[in-house]
């Protein structure tokens, strides 16, 4: 099917949709959330040693934090959480829209955290076996307390992330936030997101990097393949 047209109701590929609409007119307002939110968690994230959240039990690290690794933890928590609230914000005057209808797609919207949860959950039992592959595939049998903290933190977030993709998807779609047909543009900038998220919140190493996005891609895949394909 071509997938180059942008044919939600109400709107056509040559206008913006109701959510990119929505995004830049209230741009300041989503920056000024984002930036309030990220500050107030951030500091009260710092008041913790989150390098030590990973349990030496489960995860075979060298316990001996870099300087300042607490602090960036601190921050990486903060702009999610940031970003979280400016999404929670943006849906709220996304379904303002006279061209959405929420409702439509309440059913798809509330399997989304409990896909989250799941994925999640497998993603922390799982996370041991997962850290030996790295630590095999990176030649590094010692990994530190910093690498191990952001894993811990993170990656069942990427893992939950992706499995509420695709029906995070479904309910844009059925609201009329999103068309059924995603262009380049849109599934470039879901793969922008996709980057910068395990750019940001991975160890700078190759191996996890492909291991917070790939999990990604797929509920992107999984999704636009649903959707489009059906």
């Amino acid at each position: 099917m071509p997938s180059e047209y942008y044919t939600a109701d109400g709107f056509d590929g040559t206008a913006d949709g109701p959510l990119w609409a929505s995004a830049r007119r209230h741009l300041r307002a989503l920056l000024a959330v984002f930036l309030l939110v990220s500050a107030v968690v951030t500091a009260l994230a710092a008041a913790f040693d989150l390098t030590a959240v990973a349990p030496s039990s489960v995860l075979p690290v060298d316990l001996s934090p870099r300087p300042q690794s607490g602090f960036r933890l601190a921050v990486e928590v903060g702009t999610l959480a940031g970003a979280f609230a400016a999404a929670i914000v943006l849906v709220g005057a996304v379904g303002r829209d006279a061209r959405v209808s929420l409702s439509r797609g309440r059913r798809q919207a509330a399997v989304a955290p409990v896909a989250f949860a799941v994925a999640a959950v497998c993603g922390r039992v799982a996370l041991p076996h997962v850290v030996g592959a790295v630590a095999s595939a990176s030649g590094r049998p010692v990994l530190d307390a910093y690498w191990a903290a952001e894993v811990w933190l993170f990656f069942p977030v990427a893992l939950g992330a992706a499995a509420a993709t695709p029906f995070l998807l479904a309910a844009a779609v059925r609201a009329g936030v999103v068309g059924r047909y995603t262009s380049t543009r849109q599934r470039g900038y879901a793969a922008l997101a996709f980057v910068a998220f395990a750019a940001c919140y991975s160890p700078p190493d190759g191996a996890t990097f492909v291991l917070f996005a790939a999990p990604l891609f797929a509920g992107l895949a999984a999704g636009v393949a649903w959707l489009e394909f059906r």
